[in-house]
């Protein structure tokens, strides 16, 4: 379930079964993020980092089978210099096939 937290800025959730991998679970919630940037005529998202987080009164929450994040959505393209800004139709692009 996703929160909205302003008019840019949703938590984000992605929650798996117990077997699913860290890597499958950070993967859907790249995808889930894309998906709402996208949904929200919004071209790329940021991952907001744990210092960002207190400023929405939030935590990352992390498991083997579940991680929470908070993520700021703009337009524009995202900049290529920032390791948690990514493209929304281009991380649908990459990662539909793990959503089948």
């Amino acid at each position: 379930n996703d929160v909205r937290l302003d008019s840019n800025t949703y938590y984000v959730s992605f929650i798996a079964n117990s077997f699913a991998t860290h890597d499958i679970v950070a993967k859907n919630l790249l995808y889930r993020s894309a998906e709402l940037t996208d949904s929200t005529n919004h071209d790329y998202f940021v991952i907001l980092d744990d210092a960002n987080l207190a400023l929405y009164g939030g935590h990352a929450t992390r498991s083997s089978s579940s991680l929470f994040k908070v993520v700021r959505m703009f337009n524009g393209t995202a900049p290529k210099d920032h390791p948690a800004a990514f493209g929304a139709k281009s991380v649908l692009a990459t990662l539909s096939a793990i959503r089948q």
